[in-house]
């Protein structure tokens, strides 16, 4: 496999497709076997794992039910602890974060059925409390991304929040070079995702996830 070469300031962007038939295919026939708090799922996702400072993160969400369907009128709160400690909320009654109009289609949809643009403050860690009540309790999941003065790459990922199974995905990384770089590009993605065969890409099996190498 040939190396990547990237100059500074040069904004290089990849292109992959990635089934997701056996991933959530999997978790709706799990979901539908009981009606419990286990079984709903919720799911958070920035657009970048690292942001600059004052940058706009891009905060796509997600909410399935025990039977693996979308819940559009999910009451959402989002709590944002930024390294000052002060936690910022924004929930989905306040509008702060916005429902799809696409968020009821059972179908291929590139938008996330929630979504926040967060303004991001100085350096730091930033953590992400999303939470939802369900017929059976409270669901909550948490996540987190860091905000630096400097980074030798940004990476963005433009990719769906929620798949639907039959469908195949393109999942976009835009990568901006700060520096001069030459070797390989890696990306891993969990083992259950089937990559389609593309030009210029290796797919490796590591443990639970697949490595996807440029």
């Amino acid at each position: 496999m040939g190396m990547k070469r990237v100059s500074y300031g040069y904004l290089l962007t990849v292109f992959l497709v990635l089934v997701a038939l056996p991933l959530l295919a999997a978790g709706i026939a799990i979901a539908g076997n009981g009606s419990t708090l286990d079984a709903w799922v919720l799911a958070i996702n920035p657009d970048k794992s690292i942001y600059l400072e004052e940058e706009d993160a891009f905060i796509g969400m997600a909410v399935l039910d025990e039977k693996g369907q979308m819940v559009c009128d999910s009451n959402l709160t989002l709590d944002i602890t930024p390294p000052n400690g002060t936690i910022e909320t924004f929930t989905t009654e306040n509008g702060e974060i916005q429902v799809s109009p696409q968020c009821n289609y059972y179908g291929k949809t590139e938008l996330p059925d929630f979504y926040l643009t967060y303004p991001t403050g100085s350096e730091g860690s930033y953590s992400l409390n999303l939470t939802t009540l369900t017929p059976y309790g409270t669901k909550s999941i948490f996540d987190q991304f860091l905000v630096a003065k400097w980074v030798p790459y940004g990476v963005r990922r433009y990719a769906p929040t929620r798949v639907y199974p039959p469908e195949r995905y393109r999942v976009i990384l835009e990568i901006k070079a700060n520096q001069d770089y030459s070797g390989k590009i890696t990306e891993y993605v969990p083992s259950d995702f089937e990559i389609s065969e593309q030009e210029g890409i290796a797919v490796e099996q590591d443990g639970e996830y697949k490595k996807l190498v440029w």
